[in-house]
């Protein structure tokens, strides 16, 4: 069965109507499809040369100092990697009040 220029028309709008009335809840589908991607993809080989620092709000409280402040752990952080023989430092930093779920 083929959709008809009609049905194309109507699954647009309403597409449209939904994202304009919550665009939160697009998203949310969007996250939870890829979520589901990733699991029926299964574990990936990871390459032991990358490493993930994580800086928490634990490690933000430990710290004790506002994050403008954080720029010679940045550069003693930077300089390790170069020690390292780094070729990329990424950071990647996310402020945001809600909870991740695992």
């Amino acid at each position: 069965m083929r959709f008809s220029w009609l049905n194309w028309l109507v699954c647009v709008l309403l597409g449209l109507l939904l994202y304009l009335g919550s665009p939160a809840l697009v998203e949310d589908a969007e996250n939870r499809w890829l979520d589901l991607l990733f699991r029926y993809r299964g574990a990936a080989a990871t390459d032991s040369r990358i490493i993930i620092v994580g800086i928490d709000q634990e490690t933000l409280s430990w710290g004790a100092r506002p994050m403008f402040a954080w720029g010679p752990i940045y550069a003693e952080l930077a300089q390790a990697a170069a020690q390292a023989s780094a070729s990329v430092l990424l950071f990647d930093l996310i402020f945001s009040d809600r909870k991740s779920v695992v």
